[in-house]
């Protein structure tokens, strides 16, 4: 098909509204080919243009014509896998979640005895403070708290100072904890609470938001442990 370029008024409206859903990749192919055209159609007849000069150029246009359509391609498979990762959220609804918040235990029957945190590097021993209700401390240890979530139950504390609260009657106990680790610093330690995803809200093509009851919310980025 002989190829010629777009001069009246009438073909440069139609080139211009004749197709609303055109990409940047065809209007790049429109317009290369109409300058193109035009040098040709004008070039001197005596020095014609180089035919290196021609393909330098059709090969200027075929990089640019890619990039445009992997730059697209990309984008579509980015939405994609947001999508598929917003759909798998709704899978954690009813599930119980590891978030950054204060840490609590109960001694109560059928209260909960387990306790985590988060930590940035292995220690040998972490520091663990209980503070009941009427604001009485008392200091003891765990053993062997690796890199990452560490669970523990009550009972494995010891050492404690002044004496075991355990011993005492049954109470509510919020905790803090410190370390040191092998080289002599001391590790971040995030304490983590649990909480229980109620359900998943789509606010976005980009997130999803973990709405977790009395407990607030999280993000995907706030999840230390899905259990």
């Amino acid at each position: 098909m002989a190829i010629s370029p777009v001069m009246d008024g009438e073909h440069r409206h139609l080139s211009r509204t004749g197709d609303s859903k055109q990409s940047a990749s065809d209007e790049l192919l429109n317009n290369f080919m109409t300058l193109l055209v035009t040098q040709v159609k004008n070039q001197d007849p005596i020095n014609p243009m180089d035919n290196n000069q021609l393909m330098s150029q059709l090969a200027q246009f075929q990089t640019s014509a890619g990039v445009e359509k992997l730059n697209g391609a990309v984008s579509k498979i980015g939405t994609t896998i947001n999508t598929m990762k917003q759909m798998n959220m709704t899978d954690w609804v009813s599930r119980t979640v590891l978030v950054a918040g204060p840490s609590v235990i109960s001694t109560h029957p059928g209260g909960n005895q387990v306790f985590s945190f988060a930590l940035n590097s292995d220690v040998e021993e972490a520091m663990v403070t209980l503070t009941d209700n009427q604001g009485n401390r008392f200091q003891g240890k765990v053993k062997d708290a690796k890199k990452g979530v560490n669970h523990f139950q009550a009972e494995e504390i010891t050492d404690f100072t002044p004496y075991s609260p355990f011993q005492q009657s049954a109470g509510i106990f919020s905790l803090n904890y410190s370390a040191v680790n092998a080289e002599g610093n001391a590790p971040t330690i995030t304490p983590l609470k649990r909480a229980t995803v109620e359900s998943v809200s789509l606010s976005d093509a980009t997130s999803a938001v973990l709405n977790l009851g009395l407990n607030g919310t999280a993000t995907l980025d706030d999840i230390y442990l899905i259990q």
